[in-house]
């Protein structure tokens, strides 16, 4: 053993001080002035200012504050306790050696040799920080000589405290977070000066394998190396409980740790990461050269937000949905602008899953359009909602042969009349409809409701009034303001998210508000859509509460008694595969879906019964504080 000791300590030395040469020489001035600028910008970052964006609710509550540019922070800044958590478990002998731990080394170089490459480090503190800063981390031996040599350098030209300064400030603790302010705000939500114990010994855990350890991914392995830090601090003179310290940092965290709402950036304040991507996207989108330091203020009420989130997390978890793979979104709109007032995107939001299903998801909408033909029809007085249609067998001949619609219970009724068909749902009434008024003819109508050729591709299909068409849940939520408005549709504006935005030195470059005034003012707002057709679909929708009615059993289950004032529509697509429903009065547009991703089962209800409940749920909550 100790000739292989010898031997691979020979052949190491000669590969440390063969390797630099000339080679090393066009490195070394290069690396050093490097070395000089970092340390020198940390240390002047005391003199900088700090830029933070903040965004607001349209009730002025903060949402988020978003800290840019490098945040570097000098020993005046950091805890002892951090300090001393992370030397004890990455270098404890950093303050006594020269760059290079021998013993440390010796023992990787004989690891490292009998299995022919680099599995074990050895690295002192100072090796790490070349390597961070110098090198891209491969692991061979010409790398671990060259950070050896470089670690010899910067001990000889720089101070311990140097040296350890631009480490803390540059080291990698997970999730793209750099240095112990950035890990601060990201894991705590805190500067890094007001860390605890418990909280520094997390972070000097995470340090060996950051994203693995990282207590968002896997709790337990972080928990078990905070607990390590927290003995060696023991070992070397602090004094404290461990399972006290412990207990008292996770009954803190855990919610935090296991929440499927969590930020992707080191911000002090974050209370709501999905509104904060949000509008971090609309700001960039809109203003693309905008600096930070700037001043949101979002359509978003947090109140509101509040609700949506609780009673869809309760809903889904009480009813079992989280287990099966079932997703849900759902949209508040006011009504008359069309601003967005609460949205949920989905069961999840991480940085493993950002994808929003509110906005950015379109899926068919079943019988959520049968209210805007028969709007159409009233507005052409093809019919009236006293008028009769037959509620019985019909085929359609196509190009691609015959089509045969049938009912949801796959029963008829009869001859109905217009007002029962819609309140109903029935669908082969809604076909006749369809044929009554054209099926061309009604994809221009849906034209002018949505300000957009949303059905252009549908004009010679008539299986569009079943709700083939696709659309995401905001687009459904914007198309309902139109019958709540009674037939108005809201002037285009910059941004249905944004408020106002002000620049860092405080000059507004956007005012929605502003829009908004002007736009009243000056009678911008028009009834695109005749008001008598949208009154008389919204006076029938009222009435789906009621028995009979699609939504009476899920308005009964959640407990929601119809004083005459509010208006819904379910929506089941054919496949079953998608459940809507769609609730609104002269102020809010609540537009909810539930549905799977990927599966192509059917869901285990129709949408009165599987989004209706959750709908009037949320919609109970809103109507008691607004």
């Amino acid at each position: 053993m100790k000739k292989i000791f010898f031997l691979a300590l020979l052949l190491f030395s000669i590969k440390i001080y063969a390797y630099p040469g000339e080679e090393w020489d066009l490195k070394r001035t290069f690396y050093l002035k490097q070395f000089d600028d970092l340390l020198n910008t940390i240390k002047n970052s005391a003199t900088n200012k700090e830029k933070i964006s903040r965004i607001f609710d349209r009730n002025g509550v903060l949402i988020s504050e978003i800290y840019s540019g490098p945040s570097y922070v000098l020993f005046d800044k950091i805890p002892l306790h951090l300090i001393d958590a992370i030397v004890q478990m990455e270098d404890k002998n950093f303050f006594h050696h020269s760059g290079i731990d021998f013993k440390g080394m010796m023992r990787a170089i004989i690891h490292n040799l009998k299995k022919g490459k680099i599995v074990e480090g050895g690295s002192t503190l100072t090796q790490q920080l070349a390597k961070l800063l110098f090198t891209e981390g491969e692991r061979t031996f010409s790398r671990k000589a060259f950070d050896i040599r470089a670690s010899l350098e910067l001990e000889d030209l720089y101070s311990k405290e140097d040296i350890l300064l631009i480490y803390l400030n540059k080291v990698f603790f997970g999730h793209s977070c750099f240095g112990v302010e950035e890990a601060s705000r990201f894991y705590f939500k805190k500067h890094v000066e007001n860390l605890t114990i418990a909280e520094s010994a997390l972070l000097a855990g995470l340090l060996t394998s950051p994203n693995t350890v990282s207590p968002f991914n896997n709790p337990e392995l972080a928990k078990q190396k905070q607990k390590i830090v927290l003995q060696k601090l023991k070992e070397i003179g602090y004094s404290f409980d461990i399972e006290r310290l412990q207990n008292e940092f996770w009954d803190r965290y855990s919610s935090f740790y296991s929440s499927r709402y969590i930020s992707l950036k080191p911000l002090i304040k974050d209370e709501e990461p999905l509104w904060t991507a949000i509008a971090e996207y609309e700001i960039k989108k809109l203003f693309p050269d905008i600096e930070d330091g700037f001043t949101a203020v979002l359509s978003v009420d947090l109140n509101l937000q509040k609700i949506l989130k609780e009673e869809t997390e309760d809903w889904m978890k009480n009813k079992g949905y989280l287990t099966n793979q079932l997703e849900t979104a759902s949209i508040l709109l006011d009504a008359k602008t069309g601003e967005i007032l609460a949205m949920v995107n989905g069961t999840s939001f991480r940085p493993d899953n950002q994808f929003n299903r509110a906005m950015q998801m379109k899926r068919p909408i079943g019988s959520l359009i049968k209210p805007f033909l028969y709007a159409a029809c009233f507005e052409k007085k093809i019919l009236t909602k006293t008028n009769i249609l037959s509620d019985s067998p019909i085929s359609i001949k196509l190009i691609s042969g015959k089509w045969n619609p049938k009912n949801y219970d796959k029963k008829f009724v009869g001859d109905i009349t217009v007002e029962e068909a819609l309140r109903q749902s029935r669908n082969i009434p809604a076909v006749r409809a369809l044929l009554l008024y054209g099926v061309s003819d009604f994809c221009d109508f849906l034209k002018r409701v949505w300000n957009e050729p949303v059905a252009e591709n549908m004009k010679e299909m008539p299986s569009i009034i079943l709700g083939t068409i696709e659309m995401s849940v905001l687009q459904i939520a914007e198309g309902y303001t139109v019958l709540a408005t009674e037939g108005k549709i809201p002037s285009p504006i910059s941004s249905k998210i944004l408020r106002t935005v002000t620049d860092k030195n405080g000059e507004f470059i956007l005012d929605t508000l502003a829009e908004r005034i002007r736009n009243i003012f000056l009678s911008t707002q028009i009834n695109e859509i005749s008001k008598d057709a949208c009154k008389e679909v919204t006076d029938i929708l009222k009435r789906v509460t009621e028995k009979e009615g699609t939504a009476f059993e899920a308005a009964n289950e959640a407990g929601f008694s119809n004083n005459g004032t509010t208006a819904c529509k379910t929506g089941t697509t054919s496949n079953f595969r998608d459940a809507w429903t769609v609730i609104y009065d002269k102020d809010f547009v609540l537009a909810v879906w539930i549905g799977y991703d990927r599966k192509t089962e059917p869901l285990p209800g129709a949408g009165g019964r599987l989004a209706g409940p959750l709908a009037f749920k949320i919609w109970k909550r809103i109507k008691k504080i607004n």
